[in-house]
């Protein structure tokens, strides 16, 4: 009797540190699709193998011109035209390929004005560099001599 009671305590404690880690392993999780408030695609100038479409994230780029800002805000919007005519029944193929143009378009546009800014960032990279080898840098001082200790090994008792 004592070993089934033992038996079905081990089994409920079991059960009970179980579901606690699925729990806290289903809320610590990442969502799959996040939910985003408005347009707002993300243009951060992130370069960690992220894409720059708006799928990832919020925000734009601190020194993202205007006329930039607005055409990732209706790249946005275009994507869900595209996608609002591709779930449409029958397909809009006209409407498709015609939304489809434009977020081509949209996104060449952005990916030039990314593509000068990294052009840029690099060009200022170079003259930091060049500025940092112009300065000496300071020698560092010479360590202290290390200090001899003299271990003596004790004698081991003879058995």
């Amino acid at each position: 009797m004592k070993k089934a009671i033992a038996v079905i305590a081990v089994i409920a404690v079991v059960c009970v540190a179980g579901s606690a880690f699925a729990q806290t392993r289903k809320t610590t999780q990442p969502q799959q699709f996040p939910q985003r408030q408005g347009f707002e695609p993300c243009f951060c100038g992130r370069d960690d193998g992220r894409d720059f479409g708006g799928h990832r994230g919020h925000g734009f780029a601190p020194d993202m011109p205007k006329e930039i800002r607005e055409k990732a805000v209706e790249l946005a919007k275009l994507h869900v035209d595209l996608e609002e005519a591709l779930t449409s029944r029958p397909v809009n193929k006209a409407k498709a390929l015609d939304v489809h143009a434009k977020i081509q378009r949209l996104e060449a546009e952005i990916e030039a004005w990314r593509f000068a800014q990294r052009l840029d960032q690099m060009e200022n990279q170079k003259i930091q560099r060049e500025l940092n080898k112009r300065i000496a840098p300071k020698p560092l001082p010479k360590p202290a001599p290390k200090a001899e200790v003299k271990v003596e090994a004790e004698p081991t008792p003879a058995e």
